[in-house]
């Protein structure tokens, strides 16, 4: 599952302006932890490995889950998917003189952030507002791979005293309470971004890699132990954590990420007491663990599954079954092949035989439980409907081999997908209905999917980050604000300054996505947000197909565990989790 980046996990929804200026409804959450023991190993299973440990290159969900419980955030999502100051003494808004619009000395928005006192480093280093105007600066180095949404938008970080953060704004920009990133200055100056110097640039993983954990000064409840690659990630106490509601340590001694294989493996180790939580699991696994009774916790969550179509005529599929057999061209890139792969979709087929009636058939690329969600109608599955939309776009079978081709160009595409058994059973369900339509789906699953930009080359087959798939078949879990789309779907937004892996470029998509970023004005924000989602269901900018049910195993022994629909994670409140003795 790909996962918008820990740090954009910190950025707040404009629905928190409308609050902050006497409408709506609070989003500041009452999370306070209850008591624990303290002492005692988590072990923690999910079917996949980390694929980076740096906070800012990653992209898998066990990468995010083991990051959140290292990094402390300015403010953290609750398990009420609203927002608890944390490492801030509180939220500022318009009401408190946090927010000044219009802002001081020019600015379009001055927001300003006031740090705890005493908050250090896991290494005794102070944790000042130098860390965050560092952090802002090197998050916009002209080599660095990263999305810099909500960051080039803050002309200046003003320090008046070490634990003041000002910030200028040159812009509005919804995702205001974002803040900046706080990341060690006296760690991440050691090295270089983007030198090539594979002793010292983060980018190729200096300061990250296995060697160099035990020695990277953290904020959160945990510090790096140790990483045996594709086994475990051992995460120990940092001793200088402190809860910021309560003041109590970290309660546990360590956690251990126990990397499965498959979903069924992580299931069978925790029948048999070899695990505490199993996370990433999915509403296909709810049949096979219901027996399990209170230690099955299900909840709505912020995560659908979907087809991701490549929209690039030039960046598509390397995989080699599909490019010397097909010719040349990126059939995704027409619009009518993306029409003809929804209609040709069986979304409630999938929902019944596969998923056996867990989760939600999807109609939208955002979840019902974000306050901008937007009711569309995608198409509907009409196989006849699709046929007609591939002939009428000039897609033909004028060799009688079963596969409608176009200006020398097969329609055979590669399905770029993770390991996951039930992808592969999605796919080879949906190869049966477009092969009827002259479309030949050849599946490829692996572990190449998720590989980010600074852990992959331009060779690499099925993955993301570099554009090169067809059709990727896999989950997101989205922001619950609305500005979160702009680094999805904006022209502009493509790897490695965002996540648009799919090439999506539609003017009038990036129309109401430039309103969004640009205004902290509620109205304007749901209507542009209501706006994008009926021009991405108009133009199947991709298909949708359910909304997650998301599923965690927990022991009866595990204290203080709280699900978080949101993109926190299960392992969100890591410090305040406990084992009964």
């Amino acid at each position: 599952m790909r996962k918008t980046t820990l740090l954009a996990a910190f950025a707040v929804s404009a629905a928190m302006v409308a609050g902050a200026c006497g409408g709506g409804a609070s989003i500041v959450g009452s999370y306070k932890p209850g008591e624990g023991a303290s002492g005692g190993t988590l072990l923690v299973g999910d079917y996949q490995d980390v694929d980076s440990l740096h906070p800012f290159y990653y992209s898998t969900v066990m990468s995010a889950n083991v990051l959140a419980t290292a990094w402390d955030g300015l403010v953290s999502l609750s398990n009420e998917a609203k927002y608890v100051p944390w490492m801030a003494t509180a939220i500022p808004d318009i009401k408190n003189g946090g927010i000044k619009l219009p802002g001081v000395d020019g600015d379009a928005m001055t927001v300003t952030w006031t740090l705890r006192d005493g908050l250090v480093w896991s290494d005794g280093q102070p944790i000042t507002c130098a860390d965050a105007a560092y952090t802002h600066d090197w998050i916009l180095l002209p080599n660095n791979p990263v999305n810099t949404t909500g960051t080039k938008e803050i002309s200046k970080v003003e320090c008046p005293n070490d634990t003041t953060i000002v910030l200028h704004y040159s812009e509005l920009y919804s995702g205001v309470y974002g803040g900046v990133s706080i990341m060690p200055k006296h760690y991440f100056e050691k090295f270089t971004v983007g030198d090539g110097n594979a002793a010292t640039d983060m980018v190729m993983g200096a300061g990250f890699r296995t060697e160099d954990l035990p020695n990277v000064p953290v904020s959160g409840a945990f510090k790096f132990g140790s990483r045996t690659e594709g086994v475990e990630t051992v995460m120990v106490r940092n001793d200088k954590w402190k809860n910021p509601i309560t003041g109590t340590a970290t309660r546990l001694d360590s956690l251990k990420y126990v990397v499965c294989g498959d979903p069924d493996t992580c299931i069978a180790k925790f029948r048999n007491g070899e695990l505490d939580i199993v996370t990433d699991l999915t509403g296909n696994d709810y049949a096979t663990t219901k027996d399990l009774g209170t230690q099955q916790y299900t909840q709505a969550t912020f995560t659908y599954e979907f087809f991701r179509p490549n929209h690039s005529a030039t960046d598509c599929s390397i995989f080699e079954p599909v490019k010397s057999v097909r010719g040349p061209g990126c059939p995704m890139s027409d619009p009518a092949m993306r029409k003809a792969l929804a209609q040709a979709t069986d979304k409630e087929g999938i929902w019944t035989r596969i998923l056996g009636e867990a989760g939600v058939v999807a109609t939208s690329s955002v979840t019902p439980s974000a306050w901008f969600f937007a009711k569309q109608n995608p198409p509907t599955f009409d196989l006849a409907a699709a046929k007609k939309t591939l002939t009428d776009a000039g897609w033909v079978d004028s060799n009688g081999d079963g596969v409608v081709e176009k200006d020398g160009t097969s329609a055979i595409l590669e399905f770029c997908t993770t390991m996951k058994p039930v992808r592969k059973s999605t796919i080879a369900y949906v190869a049966g209905d477009l092969a009827k339509i002259g479309i030949r789906a050849v599946y490829n699953g692996g572990g190449t999917i998720f590989a980010p930009w600074t852990e992959s080359t331009e060779d690499l087959s099925c993955n993301l980050s570099r554009g090169n798939f067809d059709v990727a078949l896999h989950a997101y879990s989205s922001g619950i604000e609305a500005v979160s789309l702009y680094s999805v779907y904006h022209t502009s937004a493509v790897e490695p300054d965002g996540q648009n892996d799919a090439k999506v470029s539609i003017p009038a998509l990036d129309k109401e996505l430039e309103v969004i970023k640009g205004t902290i004005d509620l109205d304007k924000i749901a209507a542009a947000a209501a706006n994008a989602q009926k021009v991405m269901a108009d133009q199947n900018v991709e298909i949708p197909l359910y909304y997650w049910m998301g599923i965690e195993l927990v022991s009866d022994k595990v204290v203080g565990f709280l699900q978080n629909p949101t993109q926190a994670g299960p392992l969100w409140n890591a410090g305040d989790i406990s084992l009964k003795n």
